[in-house]
C-alpha cells in the first residue's frame, strides 16, 4: 500500500485516477463557518453587517472548494446551504439570503465556472415548502433556468441542498402519485430519482466543520459513510487536507478484524484502548467569549509506538 507521504506527492491526477479506480465517489460537504472564515481572511471589510463584496468574496471561495474536490476524483457533491435554522441567525445574515442564492444561480462568474468545468447543477429539498412561494418565485424559477442550462454538461455533479433536512412530505407525495399512475409502489431508486432529479449512488464520506453531526443527506445517507470534521472553517480546505481524508477513506479504514493472539503486554491494541478508555472522540469546549465551540483532544498512543 502507499505511504500517506508518498500520497500526498502525487500529481493531482494520478490522485483522481485512484479514486475513481474504486469508485468516483458521493461526498457530502457542507460548507460552515463563512463568517468565521472571512473575518479572519479579510479583518478590514468585516463589520456587522458584512461587507459588500462578501458575497463575492465567499462565492468564488466556494467556486474553489468544489473544484478542488472534483479534480481529486469526487463525482458527485452534495453541499447542503441552508435550512429552518437560519431564522435563528441574526438579521443582518438572513438579509444575505437571497442575494447569496441569486448570486449562485445568475451571476456571470458562476456560470461561466460551471460551463468552463462542465459541472452538472441540481437543487434538493424543499425550499418552498420551508419558506413560502412569494419571497422565493425568482429564486427556484433561477434554479430551474440554471439546472435546464447545466443539464447538457459532461463532467460531476453539484447538488445544492436547501431545508433537506427532512423529505417525509415530499416522499409521500410522490408515492401518493407513482400509485396513482402506475398502481404500485415505487422502488427506492425512483424515490431518490424523483427526490435529486437522477439516481444518486449512496453517500461515501461526509465532510463537516464544527460540532460533530452529520445532516442534509436525505435517503442516501446509509450509515456506512465516512465522517470528516474540520477543525477550522470550512473554506479552509485545501489539497492536503483533501488528500488526508481521501486517503483515509481509501486506505486506512479498511481493515481485517481478524485478531492475531499475542500475550505480550505491548500489545498496541491493549495499550491504546487501556489509554483511552475515558476518551470520547467528539467532546469540546465553548471559546471563552461563548462565540464558538471547539473540540478537545482525546487520542493518546502508546509510549513505544
Amino acid at each position: 500500500m502507499i505511504s500517506l507521504d508518498a500520497f500526498l506527492e502525487l500529481e493531482t491526477e494520478a490522485v483522481a485516477l485512484a479514486v475513481k479506480a474504486k469508485k468516483s465517489p458521493v461526498c457530502a460537504f457542507p460548507i460552515n463557518g463563512t463568517r468565521r472564515w472571512f473575518k479572519l481572511e479579510h479583518p478590514n471589510r468585516f463589520d456587522n453587517g458584512l461587507a459588500n463584496d462578501y458575497l463575492e468574496i465567499m462565492w468564488r471561495e466556494h467556486m474553489r472548494a468544489y473544484k478542488l474536490l472534483f479534480d481529486h476524483g469526487i463525482g458527485t457533491i452534495l453541499t447542503p446551504m441552508i435550512g429552518p435554522d437560519i431564522f435563528e441567525r441574526d438579521e443582518n445574515y438572513q438579509k444575505l439570503l437571497v442575494p447569496g442564492m441569486l448570486w449562485l444561480a445568475e451571476s456571470l462568474e458562476s456560470i461561466q465556472f460551471f460551463e468552463k468545468h462542465q459541472i452538472r447543477v441540481r437543487f434538493y429539498g424543499d425550499l418552498v415548502r420551508c419558506f413560502g412561494q412569494d419571497s422565493y418565485e425568482r429564486v427556484t424559477q433561477s434554479f430551474k433556468r440554471l439546472t435546464e442550462l447545466t443539464a447538457v454538461h459532461t463532467g460531476p455533479l453539484l447538488l445544492v441542498g436547501l431545508c433537506a433536512s427532512d423529505p417525509s412530505e415530499s416522499v409521500a407525495q410522490f408515492g401518493i402519485e407513482h400509485f396513482q399512475t402506475h398502481q404500485s409502489p415505487p422502488t427506492k431508486r425512483e424515490i431518490v430519482q424523483a427526490y435529486y432529479g437522477e439516481y444518486i449512488e449512496s453517500v461515501d464520506f461526509f465532510i463537516g466543520f464544527d460540532r460533530l453531526s452529520s445532516f442534509d443527506m436525505p435517503l442516501i445517507a446509509t450509515g456506512h459513510e465516512d465522517l470528516y470534521f474540520m477543525v477550522a472553517p470550512s473554506l479552509y480546505i485545501d489539497q492536503h487536507l483533501i488528500r488526508t481524508i481521501l486517503f483515509d477513506h481509501l486506505f486506512s479504514r479498511t481493515v481485517s478484524e481478524q485478531y492475531l493472539p499475542d500475550e505480550s503486554p505491548k500489545n498496541f491494541m491493549e495499550q491504546f484502548y487501556r489509554l483511552n478508555r475515558h476518551s470520547v472522540i467528539g467532546l469540546g469546549r465553548r471559546s471563552q467569549d461563548g462565540s464558538f465551540w471547539y473540540p478537545l483532544p482525546q487520542v493518546q498512543l502508546p509510549a513505544n509506538l
